[in-house]
């Protein structure tokens, strides 16, 4: 599915940049020019990047998160 119609993006770019690493916005922007135009697919692209991530990165989080409870 396109995210991004400016750029021509799909969810499977933004989810295919989070396998190789990408973690945030910023870092998808510096890749492919996401949410640089008219931003309409910025939320989206924020959503499915969340999605995408490995699953030992949020484990990790949840655990620095849950040092400092």
């Amino acid at each position: 599915m396109y995210v991004c119609l400016c750029n021509g993006i799909t969810d499977k770019d933004i989810i295919a940049a989070a396998e190789q690493g990408c973690s945030s916005l910023v870092e998808l922007r510096k890749q492919m020019s996401i949410a640089n135009d008219c931003g309409k697919c910025r939320k989206q692209a924020i959503n499915i990047l969340r999605e995408a991530q490995p699953k030992h990165k949020i484990e990790d989080n949840d655990l620095l998160i849950a040092a400092f409870a």
